[in-house]
């Protein structure tokens, strides 16, 4: 198929277009008119396919690889979600790193055919639609099922959008879905009560779209015929002369398929089936999610420093760069050269700097508008790669020099990016033991100049409730509060208020989860002392958050036992009734 010499016209107006390429769909209108493109990454993978990467085999986008398996009760659920008679309808549909929540959006958004327009709003694509505007003007002929992974990322623009989409009128149009993946998500706290949140009317017409109201998590496969057969099918494709045993022909390899923590997890599956051609079935079975991990990405980096070699540039430096644009989740290629050019500057590196940048966007190529450099994927591997090259017994410890720094100067360059990607890591390799990406984000919100808004991007990429990063996150609000105030004392224009007041509100949940009672009890009643005296000065425009603010207190003064200041909360509880609003304290 020649991928580059597709092509399609437009005639009339209020037209869809439908471009298909392979396996994956993209979506155009009429220019001029609101339009957002869907794709299923068809030829991004074509591309990263060619590129001889192992990685490439565990794509969430593919489908020539392995089938979806043990799926089927699943998207039989997704599909009568679809069919349901609801003009507009979200699903939020959740699950551990590597669970299959992509794959499973994917096989769904290429199982539905005709009628439906259907793939996934890519964020620099779900961007530019957002900047356009005009969500009223939106014209679609076709239901159309939009799949948007990561929201927790970009919340604040959903957010928007579905306040659009509840004023807006679409009377007589197709059907609209939105199943949105992420890992984890809460109705009353975190991103999806923000998401729905906002107080009054709206926010009980956003939470009426969500079918069912609560997160749907999807389960680990369970039949162990699924799960040999997602091993089997990597380890062959790894060594086309190895095969995983028959059912009952190896105790021992049953007993690990059956019972391993992460056996339920299609990617780590075929992820054991790689490492298991070198390692051997039972070495592979044998390693926890966060080793399986770091061996696929040795041998990621391992290729990545022979296609440097290949080109003339020391390998170690092309895999340092390598986990630098892992980092910020690809580059253009001028960010590209930036990263390169910063890092040529330590000790010992001698480069050609474009060089450096053809050689990454061959070793990790993107499709993404405006990046011309991608990241190692799955983002698991991607995060094992960041270890082992700045890790504690990486490439550049090894050598002697300071990593965190770094890190740190990269991260500045995408710091939404970047956030998300450490605090990635700090979820899935913190329980193993390895705690170098809270160092690195200890060290990065620690920073003299980091900047307010900085540090209020690592806020956002933080999970609502989390083990691993719980001093950190701790920390971190205590940080903003601090720095709020300190503007507050300059000027009280702008929304500062309510910003530290949820810095507080976040600081005593935080304090709540480390077992710190009185503290949390004295953030969460100054978080409400802060800002009642705003809300009631505009009590609808400040609700939700109120509400929010109330019940927290309320909740830390019942944990230990202590009556709450009912002079403090009597005309909050007041202003709140007469809105009428569902989240009141009372």
């Amino acid at each position: 198929m020649d991928l580059n010499g597709q092509a399609a016209n437009v005639f009339g107006h209020d037209n869809i277009v439908v471009q298909a390429s392979g396996s994956g769909v993209n979506v155009t209108v009429v220019h001029g008119q609101p339009h957002l493109k869907l794709t299923l990454y068809a030829r991004r993978t074509a591309l990263v396919a060619q590129t001889g990467s192992e990685t490439a085999l565990l794509s969430a986008y593919r489908d020539d690889v392995v089938p979806l398996l043990g799926r089927e009760r699943e998207m039989a659920d997704l599909r009568a979600w679809l069919d349901a008679d609801k003009p507009v309808s979200m699903r939020v549909l959740i699950g551990g790193a590597g669970r299959g929540k992509t794959r499973l959006a994917a096989e769904l958004a290429r199982s539905v055919g005709d009628p439906w327009l259907a793939g996934f709003a890519g964020e620099s694509e779900f961007a530019r639609f957002r900047k356009d505007g005009r969500t009223e003007e939106w014209r679609w002929d076709k239901p159309v099922l939009v799949l948007i992974d990561y929201p927790a990322s970009r919340v604040a623009a959903l957010k928007d959008w579905l306040n659009e989409i509840v004023d807006a009128s679409f009377d007589g149009r197709p059907k609209l879905r939105l199943l949105l993946l992420e890992r984890q998500a809460q109705a009353k706290i975190g991103w999806l009560a923000e998401l729905v949140g906002g107080g009054g009317d709206l926010s009980l017409a956003k939470s009426a779209l969500l079918d069912p109201r609560e997160p749907v998590e999807l389960g680990p496969l369970e039949d162990l015929g699924f799960r040999r057969k997602l091993f089997a099918t990597l380890l062959r494709r790894a060594d086309p002369a190895l095969d995983a045993p028959e059912a009952g022909a190896d105790a021992e390899f049953d007993r690990k398929l059956a019972g391993h923590k992460w056996g339920g997890d299609p990617l780590f599956l075929m992820m054991a089936g790689l490492v298991a051609a070198k390692a051997g079935v039972n070495a592979a079975l044998s390693l926890s999610h966060a080793d399986l991990a770091l061996e696929v990405a040795d041998r990621e980096l391992a290729r990545i420093g022979r296609l440097g070699a290949a080109r003339g540039i020391a390998p170690a430096f092309l895999r340092r760069m390598a986990a630098l644009a892992t980092l910020v989740q690809g580059a253009s290629a001028a960010d590209a050269r930036a990263l390169a050019e910063a890092e040529r500057a330590a000790p010992g590196a001698t480069v050609d700097l474009d060089a450096v940048v053809l050689a990454l966007r061959e070793a990790l190529p993107a499709l993404e508008p405006g990046k011309a450099v991608g990241a190692i994927l799955p983002d698991i591997v991607g995060e094992a790669a960041l270890l082992r090259v700045f890790g504690d017994d990486g490439e550049i410890a090894a050598a002697g020099a300071p990593t965190a720094p770094r890190l740190v100067a990269a991260a500045r360059s995408a710091v939404k990016a970047a956030s998300e990607t450490l605090v990635r890591a700090a979820q899935d390799f913190a329980p193993a033991g390895r705690l170098e990406p809270i160092r690195w984000l200890e060290a990065w919100s620690e920073a003299p100049e980091t900047d307010l808004g900085a540090l209020m991007r690592i806020a956002d990429a933080l999970p609502a409730r989390t083990l691993a990063l719980r001093e950190t996150a701790a920390r971190l609000h205590l940080k903003i509060y601090n720095m709020l105030m300190e503007l507050l004392k300059i000027s009280r224009e702008g929304d500062l208020e309510p910003l530290a007041a949820a810095a507080l509100n976040n600081l005593g949940v935080k304090l709540s989860a480390l077992g710190r009672r009185e503290e949390a009890l004295a953030a969460a009643q100054e978080a409400v002392a802060v800002f009642g005296p705003l809300f009631l000065r505009r009590p609808r425009a400040h609700a939700n958050w109120m509400g929010v603010m109330a019940r927290n207190y309320i909740a830390r003064c019942e944990a230990i036992a202590q009556t709450p200041d009912m002079a403090l909360l009597a005309p909050i509880a007041a202003a709140l009734l007469a809105l009428r609003d569902p989240i009141s304290p009372s």
